[in-house]
């Protein structure tokens, strides 16, 4: 039978990076809980902010967290193959349809933009490519990051446009001032007309990071980081190159008012190149500030959070529906981005210190410990007893 890894054979690295992808999701999507989701179909006020929101953030963020579903998928396949265990398949199965439950729980009762029932989803199909030739790995995932090009150039668009303006407007009266079974049927209603298709447009962006996961896995290149440092520099390098001008081209077409026709194809075609570089320049720099030490402790606080990632994320959740929904504090509509932006640095701050206190008392995070009960079907350890306390890991042999 599978069981799940302990503790210290966790890799600290990959828990830093996941707390940070974590962090930059809320940076981004900040501003999808203080106002209507449907903002993201519309051009943003010219401020600086935005401006370096859309830069930094947009669709970075989000396929860090996909690249590493698609790494962990694929480390635990391989130890899995380790152990000559003929389970793996019935094992991942149920962890994806946990996954897939606590994702529609989030989206009905919480907050529709989430990313935990697509990447369910698309687990299923990344079962199936578990054997598949690595290079054929990198054709097919080319292949995902051009469909966006070319569903923009046919002009394909599930936006209706006519009812937009309406939605919005409808969005600030409920969810700032109705009750929550008015928000819950609000929610639904603007999950399926509106933000249900823009998951469908994103998902093979998506789909093809957790394959570069899948790759990079096999490649070693995140368990010896000392070894192929000259590597990661290269990827840094070559990820700033191309991510920084395809971003700045986009972020500034997205505070445009009224872009060109032209300026529109040619910034959303930089973005979708642009956006997984600077993706892989952030996860370079990274890899490379994990061997300095001056760092080293700072980036291992927010892997606390990264080793409780599912909590980490559905908290974020629960504290926006508390200060933005009708039934909370009721100030959805009501904060300017600087407020918003102020807020989002208090709750990283706020994680961190929390996510440390919690694990010198617990094992695991609360959600992601009652993931791993139903994964494995044995109830894992809840408490620490005998087991050292704090945050520190034991890293296996052979690993940087």
């Amino acid at each position: 039978m599978i069981t799940p890894v302990s503790e210290k054979n966790r890799i600290w690295v990959l828990d830093s990076i996941r707390g940070v992808a974590i962090l930059g999701i809320l940076w981004v999507n900040m501003s999808m809980r203080t106002d209507p989701v449907q903002i993201i179909a519309m051009q943003q006020p010219n401020e600086w902010l935005n401006w370096l929101i859309i830069f930094t953030g947009e669709r970075k963020f989000r396929a860090l967290f996909a690249f590493l579903f698609g790494f962990g998928f694929a480390l635990q396949f391989r130890r899995s193959q380790e152990k000559n265990n003929l389970f793996f398949v019935d094992t991942y199965v149920r962890r994806l349809e946990l996954l897939l439950l606590f994702g529609v729980f989030h989206i009905v009762f919480w907050w529709i933009g989430d990313i935990l029932a697509m990447y369910a989803v698309l687990g299923f199909i990344l079962l199936k490519f578990r054997k598949i030739k690595s290079d054929f790995i990198l054709l097919i995932s080319a292949i995902c990051f051009i469909i966006p090009i070319f569903i923009e150039l046919l002009g394909i668009s599930f936006v209706n446009k006519d009812t937009l303006a309406q939605d919005i407007k409808s969005a600030y009266l409920v969810y700032g001032y109705g009750s929550f079974f008015e928000i819950t049927i609000k929610r639904i209603y603007d999950f399926y007309s509106f933000y249900f298709w823009s998951l469908l447009m994103s998902a093979p962006r998506v789909f093809a990071m957790m394959l570069l996961g899948v790759y990079f896995e096999r490649k070693g290149f995140l368990y010896k980081i000392k070894e192929n440092l000259i590597f990661w520099k290269k990827l840094m390098i070559w990820g700033l190159i191309i991510g920084v001008p395809g971003n700045m081209v986009y972020a500034f077409y997205r505070i445009n008012p009224e872009p060109a026709e032209l300026f529109k194809f040619i910034a959303k075609v930089g973005h979708v190149f642009g956006a997984p570089a600077l993706c892989f320049a952030y996860l370079a720099i990274l890899a490379i500030l994990s061997q300095m030490e001056w760092i080293k402790n700072f980036l291992k606080s927010i892997g606390a959070i990264g080793r409780m990632s599912l909590t980490s994320y559905l908290l974020h959740s629960f504290i926006c529906v508390f200060v933005f929904y009708g039934y909370g504090l009721g100030f959805f509509g009501q904060v300017n981005i600087f407020q918003s932006v102020g807020l989002t640095f208090a709750i990283f701050m706020a994680q961190i210190v929390f996510s440390n206190m919690w694990f010198r008392h617990f094992l695991f995070g609360p959600l992601d410990w009652l993931w791993r009960w139903g994964t494995y079907q044995k109830k894992p350890p809840f408490r620490r007893r005998s087991e050292r306390i704090g945050t520190n890991y034991e890293l296996p042999a052979g690993v940087a």
